[in-house]
Parts: C-alpha cells; sequence; structure tokens
C-alpha cells in the first residue's frame, strides 16, 4: 500500500535521509559551493527538488543557534517555525496558506521555471510564548552543480 501525503499546495514527498546525506556530501564535494553560500550577506540554504535544506549558510546556523548539520532535510518553514508547517503531514509548503505564501512561491516557481525569483512573506512563527509574524524577503535561484538544486536566501525585511 502506497502512503500518499495531503497536500494543497506544493508536492508533500521527500527525499529519504540518505539521499539528503548524498546531496550534501555532493555539495562538499564541490570546492566552491560552501565558500560562495558563506559569503553571502543573508541567512542561506541549498534545497534539494523536494525543498529540504541539504546545505547551510553559517548566518542561517548562527540565526538559529544551531550546527548547520542539524537542519539537514528539513524545509525553510519548518526550520523558521512557521505555524502553517505542521498543518499537513507533509510539512511546509502543503497546507492550505502555502499556495500564497511568498516562500513557497519563490521556491516552487524557480524550480519550475529554472528561474531566480523574488518575493515577500509575511510568515507568523512559532515561540516560546505563542506566535510572532515577520515580514520577510526571500530569494530562489537554480543551482545546476552536481544535480539540480535552488539557493534559498531570506532576509527580515522588517529590520531592512
Amino acid at each position: 500500500m502506497v502512503n500518499v501525503l495531503l497536500t494543497y499546495s506544493a508536492p508533500a514527498e521527500r527525499a529519504s535521509d540518505a539521499e539528503v546525506a548524498a546531496d550534501h556530501q555532493k555539495l562538499l564535494q564541490e570546492p566552491l559551493v560552501q565558500q560562495l553560500l558563506d559569503s553571502l550577506p543573508e541567512p542561506a540554504m541549498i534545497l534539494n527538488p523536494q525543498r529540504q535544506v541539504v546545505l547551510a549558510n553559517g548566518k542561517l546556523a548562527a540565526l538559529l543557534n544551531a550546527e548547520p548539520e542539524q537542519l539537514l532535510g528539513r524545509r525553510p518553514g519548518e526550520i523558521l517555525h512557521c505555524i502553517h508547517s505542521q498543518d499537513c503531514a507533509g510539512g511546509c509548503g502543503t497546507s492550505k496558506f502555502c499556495g500564497q505564501c511568498g516562500t513557497g512561491r519563490a521556491i516552487w516557481e524557480s524550480q519550475t521555471t529554472n528561474t531566480a525569483q523574488v518575493r515577500e512573506c509575511r510568515m507568523t512563527c512559532a515561540t516560546g510564548e505563542g506566535s510572532l509574524s515577520v515580514d520577510l524577503k526571500v530569494w530562489a535561484t537554480p543551482l545546476a552543480v552536481s544535480g539540480r538544486f535552488t539557493v534559498f536566501a531570506v532576509r527580515d525585511a522588517g529590520n531592512a
């Protein structure tokens, strides 16, 4: 029996942990990829076709007070604690709200059109005391290195 995950927006399927780890290692073997990712002025990550993190820069890890490896396999809304990232079993990108999300739209359109995309996004993030809405500017850019990936960067537009 095939387990089909409900989605209202982007595909819900995920790469396995082994596939994420293999993509991570492939990108680490490309000499300039991590260096270029770390040179970006914003928190950034490289996503696989299933929108999962396969590499993160130090700025993103520092923002989240996490080691970059702890972010592997997760999707942007899950990392940023979007309140809708847990609405459906498929996670970030699959709820009724995700179709209007600037983050989801930028990634999806970049992946399907193979073009760079820039969007604005208001994301409500869960906090220890409730929730907080943040205004973000996001960039999604195709990267064809050792496979098809998406570079995804995020800026707090409220502090820009």
